[in-house]
């Protein structure tokens, strides 16, 4: 009890040093204070920062993720404009068919030529490094050129084709009464009048595109020699 009213004796006596010690316990307290504050908004402003970039990041990813599928549909598109049944019929039977219905195929596939050469040059900014994929890519744009100007050269033969053969049909079945290619549905009513038009459109040229060259092409888009090029490039990891 004596120690503690020696204590309060003193502190009376030293007023000035016990003021300059709460004076400096207020400082330090403040700039403890004033440096915790500036922590937490370097801390906040720092996981502002990251967010914004990590959403930025997140944001040119799907944007890329949504280009490689772009350029890589457009590349499947090369074959399914070129191997369909209608493509298969035009070929045989050429503008005797319909012009409007072949005219936009063709239009449609003139028009996929500009469209992949201009991923062909996106593809090469995107994927700079991969030389297997830019390879693989520019393959598969030259056939397509190759491939689609060949197309249409059949279909322009096929009328003449197409024209002679139903000049043969006629004779070899003349019950059908069949005049012209616009008589198409007596032919294909009649099963070996159907057999035989298909053969005497079967040209060798026509034989060799779809059963030879276009299934050569139609390979290069196996899921070892295309998929797994497009397949590292592609965002495929969940949240």
């Amino acid at each position: 009890m004596s120690r503690i009213i020696l204590i309060i004796d003193w502190c009376n006596t030293n007023q000035g040093f016990v003021s300059a010690v709460l004076a400096l316990s207020a400082v330090f307290v403040s700039v403890c204070a004033i440096r915790i504050s500036i922590w937490s908004q370097g801390k906040f402003h720092r996981l502002s920062t990251q967010l914004q970039k990590d959403i930025h990041n997140r944001d040119v990813k799907l944007a890329l993720h949504q280009k490689v599928l772009e350029i890589y549909n457009t590349a499947c598109d090369c074959v399914r404009l070129l191997d369909s049944d209608d493509t298969i019929l035009f070929a045989k039977l050429g503008w005797y068919f319909s012009s409007r219905h072949i005219e936009h195929k063709l239009n449609k596939i003139i028009e996929h030529r500009d469209i992949i050469e201009r991923l062909l040059n996106e593809a090469y900014l995107l994927f700079a490094s991969d030389e297997p994929l830019k390879k693989c890519f520019l393959e598969i744009r030259n056939d397509y050129l190759s491939l689609s100007a060949r197309y249409i050269d059949l279909t322009q033969k096929a009328r003449a084709f197409s024209s002679k053969a139903i000049t043969i049909i006629s004779k070899e079945f003349p019950e059908l009464g069949i005049q012209s290619l616009y008589d198409l549905d007596k032919i294909i009513n009649h099963q070996q009048a159907c057999q035989r038009f298909d053969e005497l459109l079967a040209t060798d040229e026509l034989k060799k595109f779809f059963e030879e060259d276009l299934r050569i092409y139609k390979g290069k888009f196996s899921f070892e020699t295309f998929d797994n090029l497009f397949k590292k490039h592609l965002i495929l990891d969940t949240l």
